[in-house]
């Protein structure tokens, strides 16, 4: 654990708000890249806690899970290698940036999530749950027809929730 967990408890405030964002907080990059300050705000997170708590990584090491993690990963960056060559660098680019995107959640999933206390996580997650439906409802009644966003790059939406975590599987599990 943190020598901080207020400090864990405010990292996991701006995840669960930033998670309501979805696509809002969508940040486009050059060659077709985009990203989400949610991951941004997850790395430091993560990074956080590694610097308070090195020996975490040891809980890393002993888990089987994450040692699977570690050869998937390994396995995708040889595979990354050895296809580069068929591809442009922009799909490399692009490539590599979802590597970074997995890795990034796994890492929060195997080390961030058991360095959180039962409590912090169910308040958290009931708040989301709540905050997720209410913006989905409201959205659905007041703005239905969200086709116009596809000339931003977004899957055209009519009649249902919208964005990376308010699409209808998603909201069906946290409703």
């Amino acid at each position: 654990m943190s020598k901080s967990p207020g400090l864990n408890s405010v990292f996991l405030t701006i995840e669960a708000f930033l998670l309501l964002f979805g696509q809002l907080g969508r940040i486009n990059m050059p060659y077709g890249i985009s990203f989400y300050v949610l991951e941004a705000v997850v790395f430091f997170h993560i990074l956080y806690l590694f610097l308070m708590n090195p020996k975490g990584l040891t809980n890393l090491k002993n888990n089987t899970l994450a040692k699977i993690g570690l050869v998937w990963i390994f396995f995708v960056c040889l595979t990354l290698v050895v296809q580069s060559f068929s591809f442009t660098l922009s799909e490399n680019i692009r490539a590599i940036s979802y590597l970074l995107r997995v890795s990034n959640f796994a890492v929060f999933a195997f080390f961030v999530i058991p360095n959180t206390s039962g409590k912090i996580s169910k308040n958290i997650v009931t708040a989301i749950s709540i905050l997720l439906s209410l913006i989905a409802l409201v959205q659905y009644v007041f703005l239905p027809d969200l086709r116009f966003l596809a000339s931003y790059g977004w899957d055209p939406h009519m009649y249902r929730a919208v964005g990376t975590i308010l699409d209808p599987p998603i909201m069906g599990v946290l409703s």
